[in-house]
């Protein structure tokens, strides 16, 4: 399932409405976020670039796959704290540094610590005639910086979008499973994966 990016309007929409709640409406979908492993997957706008997430997060391990508006696909991984360029085809993977994903998706998954998430504040806003409500949390990052979290749900609860304002990152959200199945988590083990340059994997797959 598949939504219109509509989310960008999220950050730069002005008009907001007041709403009184306490963050019950979207603390189902917070504490999905705290927990660790849960699958995602939406349009977003990362760093000013619209792309399409497929993520797997498992306890601090994430494997996505994203495509950018050219329908450019890249999978990458960040396992025991490194980066890593890979094709599960050719078992290959190559580690590369955090600058070189540019935009870097795994920003809001790596650098923000959801369990600090503290309510703020509620709101509705409407998006391409459609208004959503959300709550406001402010959260930290793993430097200890305070930024803020929102997360829109529409009229019937479900779950729109999350955004983080003060760095310009929103997700329309298509999915946010808790789940995640075996086969849909890949691990890059040193058994099974050879280490190349990332310029290999690059050739290989045409980037």
């Amino acid at each position: 399932m598949k939504r219109i990016l509509a989310v960008v309007f999220i950050i730069v929409c002005a008009f907001t409405f007041s709403a009184c709640g306490n963050g019950e409406e979207t603390q189902g979908y917070l504490e999905i976020l705290q927990s660790g492993t849960y699958r995602l997957q939406g349009n977003g706008i990362y760093g000013g670039q619209h792309l399409m997430i497929l993520a797997y997060v498992d306890q601090g391990n994430i494997v996505a796959s994203f495509r950018n508006d050219n329908d450019t696909p890249k999978s990458v991984a960040y396992e025991d704290s490194k980066y890593y360029l890979f094709s599960e085809s050719n078992r290959l993977r190559a580690e590369i540094s955090e600058d070189y994903l540019s935009p870097n998706v795994f920003i809001p998954l790596v650098h923000y610590d959801f369990d600090t998430a503290e309510y703020k504040n509620s709101g509705k806003q409407e998006i391409t005639g459609t208004t959503y409500y959300f709550d406001r949390y402010t959260i930290k990052m793993t430097d200890g910086t305070e930024t803020l979290l929102e997360i829109y749900i529409d009229d019937t609860g479900n779950l729109y979008g999350i955004a983080f304002p003060q760095e310009t990152t929103a997700i329309t959200v298509a999915e946010l499973d808790p789940e995640l199945e075996d086969y849909e988590y890949t691990t890059l083990s040193d058994t099974e994966y050879t280490d190349v340059d990332p310029r290999q994997i690059e050739t290989l797959l045409g980037y």
